[in-house]
């Protein structure tokens, strides 16, 4: 029996891992190794010499064993510090593993944090430690963090969040490849920093000050148009979002896909790896719908509106999608009816109406009658690695504005008619052009009843005898919208053409000559209608009146039985 215990004594004896003590902080040798901002123990730096005491040390259990972190400081270095800040060194580390257990699968070592005042005579000004800590990492896989107590975030409410961003930083070069760590100095810094920024605030989400000034770096970014890749913890934002989306548990998992080459290049092939074009996307609508919240669901104050794009007229706006940029801002109409077109189809942009919460495509389409005027948001970001031109296009079909100035309808002319004599080639033939073949097309107009009109695109041809110089004319007439309104009183019918024209080519013999011309706006003229027919004359300013035939296509209104 004694022979069992002593055997199975042994047993659990080898099977419990190895582990290493903590360094000796009163051997210099060890304490060099906190040396980070002697940049690799550069002789002109102080060394260290303090007299060290163990200011709390405790084991928390990590998913690859028992690991401890405990925290070292000058037993005279406390004079200076902000009152209460020492006790939050300690509420930082046992909050950094409550937020531990969120994460999932992970390597971490033993943790030392060496509290600090300005020992380096590097404090000079507050500015000078943004995070007021550095970590490192020494031979025996121990994770070493500075800690500097009169830092600009060296005041207590800062603490807990400055802790627990240095102790993910330890995850991290526990964690992750070596080609990864060096990355993460340098290009990789978006990922590096942002995700110990969003661990910070797992870590205390009741702390929302310096999460908040994360929005104004983030915003500082979007301003300067720098690529995300180029954030350090402004990247906060994208981790943020990410909580919301993927949760914490996908955290490591992201990060073991991130780059481990340091180039630009390299850190988009892992962003496109990772995340799809639409992922990329829903990032960059969440922000400039300002959804994206702390993970504690306390809001972010952001205050950048982006780059409007405001179409009053028809005109294109063009703009270019540097990769990996966010471009967001308000989209606005004028009152009418409105065509889009978005150039190139593939470009990765998404639209929001103002009021309510789901993004979509950009519609083809967007009137603005009923509310006078319509406004969205937009996002689009470019995920390649060059710079993509964007045209957008926005055509008023029709706009709100009365035509000549009058409301005035008649219900007779409500409805749809196909053009059946007279028009432009019979008024041409009139006056002598010679036309020896046409054909003009079939040409139909619809009236409603809100004063707006419709016209169909047709095709048309003709043929002129012009002696040895023939000509021949083939083109179409672009579907057309506009305004009408009549005079009652005089019986004049005022069109407003908000939209269309015609285009073609007309064959010379020297060669051919194309033909483009827009719509001709307003045209006033003579009108008398019927249940059957529409007469009209309009005056062309030289010779006599233009006048057409029309042919009601649909039943007249009921108001004219």
């Amino acid at each position: 029996m004694r022979l069992f215990f002593t055997v199975f004594s042994l047993l659990l004896l080898f099977a419990a891992p190895a582990r290493a003590e903590f360094g000796d902080c009163t051997d210099p040798a060890y304490m060099d190794g906190f040396d980070d901002l002697s940049e690799g123990g550069d002789p002109t730096m102080p060394s260290l010499d303090i007299t060290c005491v163990v200011e709390f040390e405790f084991e928390y259990r990590a998913p690859h064993g028992p690991r401890r972190i405990r925290g070292i400081r000058d037993i005279n270095a406390d004079w200076a510090f902000h009152e209460g800040a020492l006790e939050q060194v300690e509420a930082g580390a046992h909050a950094a593993v409550e937020a531990m257990s969120q994460l999932g699968d992970f390597e971490v070592g033993d943790i030392t944090l060496l509290i600090l005042d300005d020992t380096y005579g590097s404090l000079e000004s507050a500015e000078d430690v943004r995070t007021g800590a550095v970590t490192q990492e020494n031979s025996n896989g121990e994770c070493l963090v500075d800690v500097y107590m009169l830092s600009a975030m060296g005041a207590p409410e800062y603490m807990i969040a400055v802790i627990a961003h240095e102790i993910f930083h330890c995850i991290q070069k526990a964690s992750l490849t070596a080609g990864q760590r060096r990355t993460g100095a340098t290009t990789g810094a978006w990922w590096t920093e942002g995700s110990a920024e969003y661990f910070a605030a797992l870590a205390d989400p009741d702390d929302s000050i310096v999460s908040r000034g994360r929005a104004r770096n983030f915003e500082n970014g979007v301003r300067e148009g720098a690529p995300l890749y180029e954030y350090t913890y402004g990247a906060a934002i994208f981790f943020y979002w990410f909580h919301e989306e993927r949760g914490p548990s996908q955290l490591m998992p992201f990060l073991h896909q991130m780059a481990d080459v340091d180039t630009a290049a390299a850190q988009r092939a892992a962003m496109r790896a990772t995340f799809s074009d639409q992922d990329w996307l829903h990032f960059v609508e969440a922000y400039a719908d300002r959804s994206i919240t702390l993970p504690s669901g306390v809001g972010l104050l952001f205050t950048d509106e982006g780059e409007p794009l405001k179409f009053q007229t028809t005109h294109t706006e063009r703009f270019t999608l540097e990769p990996f940029v966010i471009n967001h801002g308000p989209l606005a109409y004028d009152c009418g009816a409105w065509e889009n077109d978005l150039r190139p189809d593939a470009v990765n942009f998404g639209a929001l109406p103002e009021g309510e919460s789901e993004w979509r495509d950009l519609p083809d389409q967007i009137d603005t009658e009923d509310a006078d005027s319509v406004r969205y948001r937009y996002a689009a970001i470019n995920t390649g690695d060059s710079a993509q031109p964007v045209e957008l296009e926005g055509t008023r079909i029709r706009s709100c504005e009365p035509c000549n100035d009058s409301e005035e309808i008649d219900i007779c002319l409500v409805g749809e008619w196909e053009v059946t004599g007279g028009g432009p080639i019979e008024w041409m033939r009139s006056q002598g052009v010679p036309i020896t073949n046409a054909d003009p097309g079939q040409r139909i107009i619809r009236f409603d009843e809100k004063g707006v009109y419709f016209a169909k695109s047709f095709a048309g041809s003709l043929e002129m005898d012009l002696g040895d110089e023939g000509a021949f004319a083939e083109g179409e007439a672009l579907p057309a919208a506009g305004r009408w309104s009549v005079s009652a009183a005089s019986k004049k019918l005022a069109i407003c053409q908000d939209s269309g024209g015609v285009r073609g080519t007309a064959h010379m013999t020297h060669g051919d000559i194309p033909v483009e011309q827009p719509g001709v706006g307003l045209q006033v003229m003579d009108y008398a209608c019927s249940k059957t027919t529409l007469d009209t004359s309009l005056d062309v300013g030289a010779g006599p009146k233009m006048n057409t035939t029309y042919t009601r296509l649909t039943p007249p209104p009921p108001e004219m039985d």
